[in-house]
């Protein structure tokens, strides 16, 4: 995992190292996860925070590194849960420890100060799941993992000045079969 992320990361930079074409940025977005997982009758929502440093090395196609973490865990319950010995009742906090990714980047502009976009590329993460079983028998599970997924996405851009933009964007982080996180995120950048 580490070492595919390390890869792209290289392969990245080193694209972005000849760029003469366009600008480089930096931003922050906030982020609404929505984590469901095989087993579980509802999904819950962590809340995160990004960094991102991006740079454009040809005319509308870059590249764009993230790092982000939980700010805040998604709670829900109770709900039913499969577990090995049948369904029980249960709560659940999910939070996602750490998110980090390396991604392409396609711009199209409309117009001066609007463009869309779209994002591929992949994305390690690392959540934690605390489950408190309410019934049958009561009791609670804490559990990490820790994976690498591709990952893709699309946002809108809105320019208000030349040299700053605000996001909005819909991105699917992980897709495994039988965990799914998606995240809706709004951010600024600042271009450099």
């Amino acid at each position: 995992m580490i070492k595919q992320l390390g890869l792209a990361l290289v392969a990245c930079t080193s694209l972005a190292a000849y760029a003469d074409v366009g600008d480089s940025y930096f931003g922050v977005d906030l982020m609404k996860a929505d984590y469901q997982e095989d087993g579980m009758s509802e999904s819950v929502s962590p809340k995160l925070i990004q960094v991102k440093f991006g740079s454009e090395f040809a005319s509308g196609v870059g590249a764009e590194f993230r790092i982000g973490t939980g700010i805040n865990e998604g709670e829900g319950g109770p709900m039913k849960v499969v577990t090995p010995f049948g369904t029980a009742t249960a709560t659940a906090k999910v939070n996602i420890d750490l998110l980090a990714g390396a991604y392409l980047r396609g711009d199209l502009p409309f117009t001066d100060q609007f463009h869309v976009y779209g994002l591929a590329g992949i994305t390690s993460i690392k959540t934690t799941a605390d489950v408190n079983v309410l019934s049958p028998i009561p009791g609670t599970n804490s559990a990490s993992s820790t994976g690498t997924e591709f990952s893709y996405g699309a946002g809108l851009a809105f320019k208000p000045a030349d040299d700053v933009s605000l996001t909005a964007e819909y991105m699917m982080l992980v897709d495994n079969g039988d965990v799914q996180i998606s995240s809706f995120n709004i951010g600024f950048a600042k271009n450099f």
